[in-house]
């Protein structure tokens, strides 16, 4: 299907059907066009993509990324201290056993270890601390846009159809909340339906009203046609895609559900869509009790993710044009708790991966006695790695995006 063929068909289809379709539009089940077909709507140069990876509920940093060598790691964790199968990554800390692809990653230089990082005056709770380091902004109590949903405004704006995307999550997260695009999320691989989020006020009014049978067209809503004609389109070819590629992915579950996710990844940044940034989530960090139970898994899962991301995009040679960021909202304290487990903290370690940056590990090793109320202090600032990675990478000027920072120095 070619580009005329498909406003064509939008023009076909009733005001209300294309309003229901534009903004409440599932993965088609029938009459799928082939990958070739769609094509025509994507960005028409493949350029520089990003990975943002989310660990939800809050890290360990300490036993991630394991300073080994300090006594006070052990006396500070008499039951969650690891002291066998670490993976050194220097000559000072070590990677948690189940990181073995993290580390192999370190020894071909693909990977960057960013130590401390955090914001001033750390927020301890889930959703303040997220809301900051997904708007980049601490003076903003309640923020509405994410960093990298401007950034994708910006790629919009410049032709790119789907600049972003949200996969293997319920709903998108404001990350990728901007002003004019609106970032989709695959939420389930199993059923392949896309969801649109919040989508406005004035959009999500319109949207009742296409969905109300009883509800005639209202020609006060013509403002909004240009705008919604564009979002079908752009969904509907799109959808056309997502469908095929999660069809060739098994649903998963349990510990191969972020694994199936990250391959799903690889096929959306290759599949010509216009993909420039993919938002993926891995949830369950919120390790207060019986941390040695879950943690280890967890970083396994991640690590398998990791790893077929990795391979899956270097067979298809765009992990040259990759990069990929791991952060978690904010670290755990020093000290395990008599759950024998560890409560929310402040700074934490950040991930970067890709061929061409600047492996090895970034920063002092944050200390175990200097603390800030028990937690590792911030010592780096997590907006100047996301300035880096809008200036340097995707080419987006960081004040677009919402960032007010100094770029780091670690992807070139």
């Amino acid at each position: 299907m070619d580009e005329k063929h498909d406003d064509d068909r939008g023009s076909r289809w009733s005001r209300r059907e294309l309003l229901a379709r534009a903004l409440a539009l599932p993965v088609l089940p029938h009459g799928l066009a082939s990958l070739d077909e769609t094509r025509s709507l994507s960005s028409p140069v493949r350029s520089k993509n990003l990975v943002v990876i989310e660990l939800a509920g809050g890290n360990d940093a300490v036993n991630t990324v394991v300073p080994h060598i300090d006594p006070e790691y052990a006396r500070a964790r008499p039951t969650l201290a690891i002291r066998r199968g670490l993976h050194p990554i220097d000559e000072r800390v070590a990677l948690h056993p189940a990181l073995v692809r993290l580390s192999e990653l370190h020894a071909s230089n693909e990977a960057a270890t960013v130590l401390g990082v955090g914001y001033p005056d750390p927020d301890r709770s889930h959703f303040r601390s997220m809301d900051i380091w997904q708007s980049g902004r601490t003076d903003v109590e309640d923020p509405r846009l994410g960093v990298f949903g401007l950034a994708a405004d910006v790629l919009h704006g410049r032709g790119a159809t789907l600049p972003a995307i949200g996969l293997g999550i319920s709903k998108r997260p404001l990350g990728l909340a901007g002003r004019s695009f609106v970032a989709p999320a695959l939420t389930n691989l199993a059923e392949h339906r896309l969801d649109l989020g919040d989508i406005g006020p004035e959009l999500e009014r319109a949207r009742a009203r296409a969905l109300d049978t009883r509800t005639e067209p209202d020609t006060r809503d013509d403002v909004l046609d240009g705008l919604i004609k564009n979002t079908a389109r752009q969904a509907y070819a799109s959808a056309r895609t997502l469908q095929q590629l999660a069809a060739t992915r098994p649903s998963g579950g349990g510990a191969a559900a972020f694994e199936t996710t990250c391959a799903l990844a690889a096929d959306v940044l290759t599949a010509s869509m216009g993909v420039r940034i993919v938002w993926l989530r891995l949830a369950g960090f919120d390790t207060h009790a019986g941390q040695a139970r879950v943690h280890g898994p967890l970083l396994a899962e991640l690590d398998r993710g990791i790893g077929t991301l990795r391979d899956t995009l270097d067979r298809r040679g765009a992990w040259q044009t990759t990069r990929v960021v791991v952060f978690s909202e904010f670290g755990r304290r020093v000290a395990e708790n008599r759950s024998r487990g560890t409560d929310h903290g402040a700074a934490g370690h950040v991930f970067l991966l890709g061929r061409g940056l600047r492996s090895g590990v970034h920063g002092d090793v944050p200390s175990l006695v200097d603390l800030d109320r028990g937690d590792l202090r911030q010592a780096f600032d997590f907006r100047r790695i996301y300035a880096e990675l809008l200036e340097s990478w995707l080419e987006v000027p960081p004040l677009e995006a919402g960032v007010r920072a100094q770029a780091s120095s670690f992807l070139t």
